[in-house]
């Protein structure tokens, strides 16, 4: 079972106890977990993104091994240069992953596995798990996805 980490992306906007920032325009939960990403840039001259936030979490502990299980479904559109970022690295946050899930990998039924490793210190850290979508200029997505993050490490 996952570890009430990331709540498997499916959260609920109200809940400001556990979400540091999210996009609810962009990002609605559907079932299951599951949320249906729509970002429509077609027309659009610059990046626009979607991003979810979780606060810090007691249940990720320093310098230890996770695993991230990304499910894709429904997907309708994924044209042009889009991306999601399941657990993005900078200075502020506990757990992350340089793996991104951009273009033809959005599809249906795909399932991804990144095997990563929480930051050695937690001194400073603000956010859980950074996680976004966006959309290139140019670029439609409109497709559900999951995730969930898992103690220790698991083969791809």
């Amino acid at each position: 079972a996952p570890i009430d980490v990331h709540k498997g992306l499916d959260y609920n906007p109200s809940d400001t106890g556990y979400w540091l920032n999210y996009t609810n325009n962009r990002i609605t939960p559907t079932s299951s977990g599951y949320v249906r990403v729509k970002i429509n840039n077609t027309t659009g001259t610059a990046n626009t993104f979607a991003p979810i936030f979780t606060r810090v979490s007691n249940a990720l502990k320093p310098n230890k091994k996770y695993t991230i299980v990304v499910e894709v479904r429904n997907v309708k559109a994924a044209t042009g240069t889009v991306v999601f970022k399941p657990a993005s690295c900078e200075d502020l946050y506990q757990l992350c992953t340089g793996t991104n899930i951009s273009g033809s990998q959005i599809k249906n039924g795909a399932r991804y596995v990144i095997n990563t490793t929480s930051v050695a210190d937690f001194t400073g850290k603000n956010v859980g798990i950074r996680s976004y979508f966006y959309a290139g200029p140019g670029g439609n997505l409109d497709a559900e996805f999951k995730m969930d993050v898992y103690e220790g490490t698991a083969a791809s």
